[in-house]
């Protein structure tokens, strides 16, 4: 086990980020600061301790804490990637030799990033994801024998990371990195643990020979901070071989129940007829949680008799980061009707990361309000004259960070509070100005 938490300085305040987008950074320390933003500790892979010998395409993936690495291209030579010394040691050469290095995590990232040596030195490197790809040379601003950190954050959730080679001088690169840094979202309520021992509950979905049509639900309240929800993970079982979905949504509390649906799943095949961890991905990729509002995660699936079961793994959910579990609830006719399940635990485990402020007005360091200047738009933990004067700049240039609250939504309770809303207005200006005049506890 090689993982160190980073401590991050920077206190939590708004950032928004465009949808697919990968913001590159060359400075741990701000990138570190950013992911605080978004309410997430980074990890560390320091690669101490291990000697992974040679590695080439075709071999296993070789599992690291959180992530295994894959070779891609051609059979290389002798020592072009392996894992020693307490570093990653790399040769790419896309025309003849290794063409990627393929990290693939286990739960999905939303950071990454390395200590680079020598990835600048001739080829250069790429970093590559489905939500686009950040060079060194382009995007880092590194040369030569310049050696440094180098990654991104996004603002959707990825499991694939690949090195790959860039466009510079030579027909290969050979590096070295210190390190692995990744930041996974955080975990708001969960009651998963490895061991997993379960028992069934009552089916999901219409069983066509009683005509129950069965729904399974775990209720949760946030806290002061709006979410967005990364992933669900629920722990599922079939007894019967046939296909079989499961799916649902998010439903507003409504009278201590399941009320009207705010969002959607997308069905996901169940495949094992041994329990299995089943993760659950929102239709709306930009759905966010409000703060202070308690909401009910409903789960069913395909219609057949005694089909799929919600895992009871006899462990009280725990609600973490500011959310608070609200029991668990059943339904025998399609959510007409609801019933109180006081001893069920059904398996479940919902990570997300922050949406919305928690310190609207700390939008800068102290004396940073040029560009260029250290801690230029990285929150400090100090409310002062410099971060008004950031924020109307911003809200002058029609940035898109000047975005903080609906229009008309100027009072708290007001829907759309604090929301972004693609509107850049008075309404904007004052109501960061009234958040600064109260500062932040």
């Amino acid at each position: 086990m090689n993982r160190t938490h980073i401590t991050s300085v920077a206190l939590l305040a708004y950032a928004s980020l465009a949808q697919g987008q990968l913001i590159p950074f060359n400075d741990q320390s701000a990138w570190e600061a950013e992911l605080a933003v978004r309410g997430v500790t980074p990890m560390t892979e320091t690669f101490d301790g291990i000697e992974s010998g040679d590695l080439n395409p075709g071999d296993p993936p070789f599992a690291l804490s959180d992530f295994t690495i894959t070779v891609e291209g051609r059979q290389g030579n002798a020592q072009d990637a392996f894992i020693s010394g307490g570093r990653w040691n790399g040769e790419l050469f896309p025309q003849t030799r290794h063409t990627a290095y393929v990290h693939t995590f286990d739960r999905p990232v939303f950071g990454f990033g390395q200590n680079f040596v020598g990835a600048a030195s001739g080829l250069g490197i790429q970093i590559e994801t489905t939500e686009g790809t950040v060079d060194i040379l382009a995007d880092g601003g590194y040369s030569g024998g310049e050696d440094g950190f180098f990654g991104f954050i996004s603002d959707q959730p990825i499991r694939e990371v690949r090195i790959v080679g860039s466009t510079g001088s030579g027909v290969g690169e050979i590096y070295d990195a210190l390190d692995v840094v990744y930041a996974f979202s955080a975990t708001i309520l969960t009651n998963l643990t490895d061991a997993r021992a379960f028992t069934l509950r009552g089916p999901l979905g219409l069983d066509t020979t009683s005509g129950d049509d069965n729904r399974g639900a775990v209720g949760f309240t946030t806290g002061a901070r709006p979410l967005r929800i990364t992933e669900i993970e629920v722990q599922v079982s079939k007894k019967r071989s046939q296909v079989a979905n499961v799916f649902g949504g998010l439903h507003l509390s409504s009278g201590g129940n399941p009320g009207s649906q705010v969002a959607s799943f997308s069905p996901v095949v169940v495949r094992s007829l041994d329990a299995s961890l089943t993760s659950l991905q929102i239709e709306d990729p930009d759905f966010t949680l409000d703060a202070n509002t308690s909401y009910w995660m409903v789960l069913d699936a395909d219609d057949n008799p005694d089909s799929v079961f919600w895992s009871d793994v006899n462990v009280t959910p725990v609600g973490l980061n500011g959310v608070t579990f609200d029991g668990y609830r059943a339904s025998a006719n399609g959510g007409t009707s609801w019933v109180v399940l006081p001893e069920a635990t059904y398996a479940v485990r919902i990570n997300a990361v922050a949406a919305g402020p928690a310190c609207v007005p700390d939008v800068t360091t102290t004396g940073a309000t040029l560009a260029g200047q250290p801690g230029f738009g990285v929150p400090d933990g100090a409310v002062d004259l410099d971060d008004l004067g950031f924020f109307l700049s911003l809200w002058l240039g029609f940035e898109p960070d000047a975005d903080v609250t609906t229009t008309g939504a100027t009072l708290a309770g007001q829907p759309g509070f604090g929301q972004p809303d693609g509107v850049i207005d008075l309404d904007d200006l004052g109501f960061f100005i009234s958040s600064w005049l109260e500062g932040c506890s």
